[in-house]
């Protein structure tokens, strides 16, 4: 398998990568605090969609929710093709492990206690 750096695929130049995707500049890591004396399962996963016109919970099923997953998992630019295979493979066992929800909001500030009170609804239930 092939690595590339931003500085070999030049974003290291472009005005809009210059400095966010150089690999050559310290990083800093924020570390969180423990919530678990152990692993918590996971419980389904929420893709956030900001192009809506009210806040909105839609539940994928299928294909639909296996193609989510993988769109949020593959790139096809900096990954090798034959990659591909592995990640449709765990993409499709997980949307049949956990629910796939997608949730649509406007994207304003405002918009926000509707998303949450969807999300909070899902597990609080």
């Amino acid at each position: 398998m092939t690595a590339f750096s931003s500085r070999a695929l030049g974003l290291h130049q472009h005005p809009i990568g210059a400095g966010r995707f150089d690999s050559n500049l310290e990083k800093t890591v924020i570390r969180l605090p423990s919530i678990a004396e152990s692993a918590v399962p996971l419980e389904g996963v929420l893709q956030l969609h900001r192009r809506a016109a009210s806040a909105r919970l839609e539940k994928l099923r299928g294909a639909e929710a296996a193609l989510t997953l993988m769109g949020n998992l593959y790139n096809e630019v900096l990954r090798p093709p034959e990659v591909f295979n592995n990640q449709m493979a765990f993409s499709e066992s997980l949307s049949k492990a956990v629910a796939v929800w997608r949730l649509r909001y406007p994207n304003r500030f405002g918009s926000l206690p509707a998303a949450a009170r969807l999300i909070q609804g899902l597990w609080m239930n």
